[in-house]
């Protein structure tokens, strides 16, 4: 199993980090809004203070981030469009 890191835990990125949760992964998370489902804790899911030390802590990395103006007027917009590059190259 993979060390997991997953930024933007809202509505969308929940479910997809308890579903790779699920699947035994170990996560590393951080979201503005803060963790609020606990089962993503359960079972040693860790809260990161910051995008980098989720950086730091993962094998891989997925981000849902909102297209509001929490993206910081644009960077949001940015991540989306390098990991969306990143997942073509390796698939």
């Amino acid at each position: 199993m993979a060390n997991i890191g997953f930024i933007g835990l809202g509505i969308v990125g929940t479910p997809m980090a308890l579903n790779l949760k699920k699947g035994g992964h170990q996560l590393f998370l951080f979201s503005h809004s803060g963790v609020k489902d606990k089962a993503l804790l359960d079972g040693g899911g860790t809260v990161c203070d910051s995008p980098m030390e989720v950086a730091l802590a993962s094998e891989v990395i997925f981000m849902m981030l909102p297209n509001t103006p929490d993206g910081e007027n644009g960077d949001g917009q940015t991540a989306k469009v390098a990991n969306q590059i990143i997942v073509a190259l390796t698939s």
